[in-house]
C-alpha cells in the first residue's frame, strides 16, 4: 500500500499543475537577459568587467531555469544544501584559473621572445 500525499489525492498524481503564466514571465525574463547579454557585449568593456557581467547574467539565467523549469523552488531544504556545495566547487574551479589569468594578463610572451632575439649578439 502506498501513502498518498494530499496533492496526489487531489487528482494531480503527485505533480503540480503547470502555471503557464509564470512560465511565460520566466521566459520573458530569460529573453530579456539574453538581450542584455548581447547589449553588454557591444559596450566593449575591459576584459575583467565584461567577464564579470557575462557570468553575473548567466548565473541569474541559470538560477531561473533551475528554480522554475527544473522545479527546485518547491524542493526540500536538503536540496539547497547540496546545491550550495556544488556552487562552491563550481566557483572555486572558475575563479581559480580566472584569478591566474587576470594576474598574468599583463605579460606578453611575444615581446619577451623578440627582446631576447634582439639582445642576442
Amino acid at each position: 500500500m502506498t501513502a498518498e500525499t494530499p496533492h496526489a489525492a487531489a487528482g494531480h498524481g503527485g505533480h503540480a499543475a503547470p502555471n503557464v503564466k509564470l512560465y511565460m514571465i520566466i521566459f520573458g525574463a530569460l529573453a530579456f537577459l539574453t538581450l542584455l547579454t548581447v547589449l553588454v557585449s557591444y559596450i566593449h568593456l575591459p576584459p575583467g568587467p565584461a567577464i564579470a557581467a557575462a557570468i553575473g547574467i548567466a548565473v541569474v539565467k541559470s538560477s531561473l531555469v533551475v528554480l522554475f523549469f527544473m522545479h527546485l523552488i518547491n524542493e526540500r531544504p536538503i536540496i539547497y544544501g547540496l546545491l550550495a556545495v556544488v556552487v562552491f566547487f563550481v566557483l572555486f574551479l572558475y575563479l581559480g584559473p580566472m584569478a591566474d589569468t587576470i594576474a598574468t594578463s599583463n605579460r606578453r610572451p611575444a615581446q619577451a621572445v623578440s627582446t631576447a632575439v634582439e639582445a642576442a649578439p
